[in-house]
């Protein structure tokens, strides 16, 4: 079920972009996919963004270590 291996993933740093969205979640496991979502008129980071885990304990232990962590002084919002 995709509910249980997508995570998203809200105040990213503006300058995020899908490659930086991986390297600070691929620690916790094989990644399907990840996007952070631009404003279609500026091309600027809309500061959230998705990572798709292959496995839920992945997707779980990824909100469980991140959620709350300050990035670049963001802090993170983690969840299913």
């Amino acid at each position: 079920d995709i509910s249980d291996t997508n995570v998203y993933v809200g105040g990213l740093p503006p300058s995020y972009d899908d490659l930086d969205l991986r390297n600070l979640f691929k620690q916790f496991g094989e990644i399907v996919n990840c996007n952070v979502l631009k404003d279609k008129n500026t091309g600027l980071s809309r500061n959230f963004g998705f990572v798709h885990f292959t496995k839920p304990g992945d997707a779980y232990a990824a909100i469980q270590s991140m959620n709350g962590m300050q990035v670049d002084g963001k802090t993170l919002q983690v969840r299913l």
